[in-house]
């Protein structure tokens, strides 16, 4: 890869569980965005939901919210001439997954799913989502909204000739991340989203982590 690509990086305000609220905020930095010519936006983890909805994410009401959200991105995304990363919760045959959505110029072009779940300290994913390797690999192509959309997490999107991939939060964790495997797999560029607190010293190891797996 020899070119340079503009990504921005959005933290919008978020209001757990309203997603109206959320969307209109998302909607103001892909604009923003816009304005700087970038040709790649990611949002955090669960940007559309919120991350702390706990139990509400085993509401039907809100999920339905969230599919309608990225209903609405997609159609949206014709306007603007970015790759738009947002995370938001993905049902499919009775399972929840946490899911970064990849859209650009009107198309959902792919769902990736979240690998490595935690499950301690204040984390407790594993009471409501499952992992990506959890779905069976008939899934690997599902309909999403009408429309036939790659799911998995070993997806490598193409931007102009740039291969990218996307992996959430913990993924990055792992020691062996799915970003090493997306890199030997011809990714030249790994975005992860995440929804994280602040600890002492917590922003320090994340960024020595991400420095350790670009070398």
């Amino acid at each position: 890869m020899h070119d340079f690509y503009r990504v921005s990086t959005a933290v919008p305000d978020v209001s757990v569980g309203d997603v109206n609220y959320n969307y209109d905020r998302i909607i103001e930095k892909i604009e923003k965005a816009e304005r700087y010519e970038s040709q790649i936006i990611a949002f955090p983890e669960m940007a559309i939901t919120g991350y702390s909805c706990q139990d509400l994410f085993f509401q039907n009401s809100l999920l339905k919210k969230s599919n309608e959200a990225i209903k609405n991105l997609v159609a949206y995304s014709e306007r603007v001439r970015q790759v738009i990363i947002v995370g938001a919760p993905f049902k499919y045959d009775n399972r929840l997954y946490n899911a970064a959505y990849v859209i650009f110029g009107g198309c959902l072009c792919g769902i990736t799913l979240k690998t490595y779940l935690p499950n301690y300290a204040e984390f407790y994913e594993k009471r409501w989502f499952d992992s990506a390797t959890d779905l069976p690999d008939k899934y690997s192509v599902v309909d999403f909204n009408g429309e036939s959309v790659q799911v998995g997490n070993n997806i490598i999107y193409d931007l102009n000739g740039l291969k990218f991939a996307v992996e959430i939060c913990e993924d990055l964790w792992a020691p062996v991340s799915p970003g090493t495997l997306y890199s030997l797999a011809g990714a030249e560029l790994i975005i992860n989203i995440s929804a994280s607190n602040e600890l002492i010293s917590k922003r320090d190891h994340r960024k020595n982590l991400i420095i350790e797996t670009s070398a």
